[in-house]
């Protein structure tokens, strides 16, 4: 943790819960180290609740814009039309246009409380990958649920995988708490890494709902 003194008050932070997909953000750094001061580049939220697979390695919950981001940008904020910090920019698609994506604040928070408290960051992954229900979807498919989280692979080794979570559940609930997206589903794992209290998921197997833990 860096303390950083600054002659102006820091940014109000807000939350990527209240984001809608079509409002306007701003990506806040120095890209390309060209300037002494930051650069402002204008975008859209594109989607929230993103996962980007790199390698092993599935990073979830992220904010996706088309804000320009570009090496110097990460680090930075991404920033609200009001004000709001609402993430940390962080990774861009080698290759492709206008598709960037963002650490969500909330996320931010729970690491800072995390490295404060225990010297550490341990990242909040469940170790599945996703796809957020709908009653379209529920509907075409047949599946019980209207709202959750279509389970479409497991990593070995993971959180799920110990739990025993299958290709082809629907995790309903974390700890009590309804998930319907990534980002939601992530803050509820972070949140019980933080506390140190064992995971529990509610999900839909097959027309059967279970709790497993």
């Amino acid at each position: 943790l860096l303390y950083a003194e600054s002659p102006g008050p820091p940014l109000p932070l807000g939350s990527a819960l209240d984001l809608k997909v079509g409002e306007y953000v701003v990506a806040l750094g120095y890209p390309l180290a060209m300037l002494d001061r930051p650069t402002a580049t204008l975008g859209i939220v594109s989607a929230v609740g993103r996962y980007l697979r790199v390698g092993d390695r599935v990073f979830e919950g992220l904010i996706q814009t088309d804000a320009a981001i570009n090496p110097g940008n990460s680090g930075g904020p991404l920033v609200t039309a009001n004000g709001y910090a609402v993430g940390v920019n962080s990774a861009i698609i080698a290759g492709a246009q206008n598709i960037g994506f963002a650490v969500p604040i909330d996320l931010v928070k729970i690491m800072y409380d995390m490295v404060r408290r225990y010297g550490r960051y341990v990242r909040p992954s469940l170790g599945v990958l996703v796809a957020p229900l709908n009653k379209a979807l529920a509907k075409a498919y047949g599946m019980p649920a209207s709202r959750g989280l279509y389970v479409a692979e497991v990593l070995a080794g993971s959180i799920a995988d110990r739990l025993g979570v299958e290709p082809g559940d629907i995790i309903i609930a974390v700890n009590g708490e309804g998930v319907s997206n990534t980002f939601e589903l992530r803050v509820a794992v972070a949140e019980s890494l933080i506390n140190n209290k064992p995971i529990r998921l509610r999900v839909i197997r097959r027309g059967r709902e279970l709790e497993l833990e």
